[in-house]
Parts: structure tokens; sequence; C-alpha cells
């Protein structure tokens, strides 16, 4: 009977030393929860070529390139160079378009290399009738990346509720397509608007703000 009693109570022991050993890790584990395992990446931060996916940074490469193709010296305004653009490899399509909005919202409708793009501004956005322009343009950057630049005016409106538009995007479903916007300012820099999924060939964007914007 003590032998037994001795072989209980190295079991129990043994048994007790394991459970603590196991909820010590436990603490290891979960305390590390709310620590960082990697730097944020920053908007150009992007030198992991093992990506399959397209990140932000190309994104914003992308867009700053097709910029410097109507403009080098980093401007860019509505018809600036058209005629340069035309006769550039890397241009694909242009259009502009204008439509009287009030109040019961409406839409406009702008045709770029055969895709129908429609930016429907909601019932409640405006509370007075606007006339609002898009002009777009449509390039390809020489690695085959679609970049989508539009000017829409009056510059500065604001809505109450957002304009929506669903954008055609080639990259492959699952992969980010971004919206980046600039002010009117001459050097403005490109500001990053908004991270969409790719779904079923087109990423659905908010604009709550006009200004000229880029999508890459």
């Amino acid at each position: 009977m003590r032998h037994s009693d001795w072989t209980l109570r190295r079991a129990l022991k043994l048994g007790s030393a394991i459970t603590l050993m196991i909820f010590a890790s436990l603490l290891l584990v979960t305390g590390c929860g709310n620590s960082p395992v990697a730097p944020t990446s920053t908007i150009l931060d992007d030198t992991d070529d093992s990506k399959d996916d397209l990140t932000i940074g190309d994104a914003q490469r992308a867009v700053e390139f097709a910029d410097s193709l109507i403009s080098p010296d980093g401007s860019w305004a509505a018809g600036s160079d058209l005629e340069y653009l035309k006769d550039s490899p890397n241009f694909v399509d242009e259009e502009a378009n204008k439509e009287e909005i009030g109040i019961l919202g409406g839409a406009i409708k702008l045709q770029l290399d055969n895709e129908e793009l429609y930016f429907v501004v909601p019932k409640g956005a405006l509370d007075q009738r606007v006339e609002i322009e898009i002009q777009g343009y449509k390039l390809r950057t020489d690695d085959g990346r679609d970049v989508y630049l539009y000017e829409c005016s009056p510059s500065g409106l604001r809505f109450s509720l957002p304009m929506k538009v669903d954008h055609p995007v080639s990259q492959n479903d699952g992969s980010p397509s971004v919206i980046f916007y600039k002010g009117d300012d001459l050097f403005d820099g490109w500001q990053l608007e908004q991270v969409s999924p790719v779904l079923n060939g087109s990423a659905t964007f908010l604009i709550w703000h006009f200004s000229k914007y880029g999508i890459s």
C-alpha cells in the first residue's frame, strides 16, 4: 500500500508539473497577441517581389507613371497634353461627359476602351442642381497594368452621400485595386483614398469629394 501511495503521489506531482508547463506556454503565446510581428508598410514600402498579388505600392507607382505621361513637371489638369498622350504607346482611350444632377440623383456614363462606367450620384447626395463633368483617361503601363485617371468637376464639390462607381479592373479576383486622389495644388502628391478587392472583374469605389482621381 505504501508503494502504491508513493507511486500515486509521484504521478500527481508529474501531472501538476506538466499542467503548469502547458499553462505557462499558453501565457507566453497569448501574451504576444497585441505585439506587432512586422512593421506596418507605408504605401511605397513594397519591396517583396515574392508576392503574387499587386500591392498598394504597385498601384501608386502606376498612377504616378501615368501622371508623368500627361505632365512631366508633376501637375495634371483635364485636357493638358492630350495630343501628346494620344501619340504615346501607353495611351489607350479618353472620353468626357457631363450631366446636370440634383437632389434626386443621377449618373454620368463614360465609355473607355469599350468598357462602360457609371458614376452614380445617389438621391440626397446633393441639395441643389449641379452640372457635373468627368473627364477620363485610360492608359497602360509598360508592364501591362491598366491605369485610369479622372478629372471630376466642379473641383471641391462634396456629397452628403458618396458617389459610387463599379470600376472594371484587369487584376485577378481577390487582388487589391486602389483609388488615389490629388488636390489642385501644382505639386500635390497622390493620396490614398480607398482599397477595394477585385470581384468578377470590377472593384467598387465610393467618392465623397471631387478632385483628380487615379485608379489602378
